[in-house]
């Protein structure tokens, strides 16, 4: 996906009003006295990279700023603009990193954030070595920005980083013994949006599921509650019917497709 097509998922926020929803773009409200922060992205964004500079809109959008996209550093039109991408890439970010002669990103997962002065314009630069370098340093970007009071200097709180991880697994793991909770769970795509978020907000990059515990417990063996295996006709759960096999089989998915938005790989032991 392009930055504009993130940008314009983000374009629309709702408020409450009464027992009804508003839906109203912000540029149309807040232009006149808001500040305007424009983007200079990568050309094409990785799902992991997607997820970041979502969330990063959305917390600008927060504190009253008006979010635009530019072409290219020379063409953004804002007082603040934020370059970001791969640090090796072809984009404006790799051009910066070599004209600031800063030292390659190497490390997987390692992320670079330097605030610069360019042609009178304040440039956040935030670069990663990969997907996942560069989501976490927008994620925590956005974090920071909701740290701020004043709505006309967002990246108040930013700071020069350079960073790469210590540990390169850095894994949760989730247990399966109970079933009534674990179906409360596994059936919620809401619920797997947010625990997923979180993760990827707190740079866990694996989530390990359970199923069975010491070959004893609820889904031990596993395969029975999402098909049948015809080799073994006599291993079958108690009262399940196909079209819940299914149901369990596809909501199954849900996680991995999630963890692919926000860069965490999801395994099943």
């Amino acid at each position: 996906m392009t930055l504009l097509g993130v940008l314009r998922q983000c374009k629309l926020t709702t408020a409450a009003v009464g027992a009804g929803l508003l839906l109203f773009p912000l540029t149309s409200v807040l232009a006149t006295t808001a500040p305007i922060i424009a983007l200079v992205g990568d050309k094409e964004l990785a799902s992991p990279v997607q997820h970041g500079i979502s969330r990063l809109t959305q917390a600008l959008q927060t504190k009253g700023a008006v979010v635009e996209e530019a072409e290219s550093l020379p063409q953004a039109n804002a007082k603040t603009v934020l370059v970001f991408g791969i640090g090796a890439g072809n984009g404006e970010t790799a051009k910066l990193i070599s004209e600031l002669k800063l030292a390659p990103l190497q490390a997987a997962e390692s992320l670079c954030v330097r605030r610069i002065s360019r042609d009178g314009k304040a440039v956040l630069l935030v670069a990663g070595a990969d997907a996942r370098g560069l989501m976490y340093a927008l994620l925590d970007i956005a974090d920071r920005v909701r740290w701020t009071t004043p709505a006309d200097s967002p990246f108040t709180e930013v700071r020069d980083i350079e960073e790469k991880p210590y540990a390169a697994e850095r894994a949760l793991s989730l247990y399966t013994f109970n079933r009534t909770y674990w179906e409360s769970r596994f059936y919620d795509e809401a619920y797997w949006a947010r625990y997923l978020d979180a993760l990827a907000q707190n740079r866990f990059n694996s989530l390990v599921v359970i199923l069975g515990y010491e070959n004893g417990g609820f889904l031990a063996p596993c395969y029975p509650d999402f098909f049948d295996v015809e080799g073994f006709p006599d291993v079958r759960m108690m009262g399940i019917t196909p079209a819940q096999q299914q149901r369990n089989l596809s909501s199954m998915r849900c996680p991995y497709s999630t963890a692919f938005s926000s860069a965490c790989t999801t395994n099943p032991a």
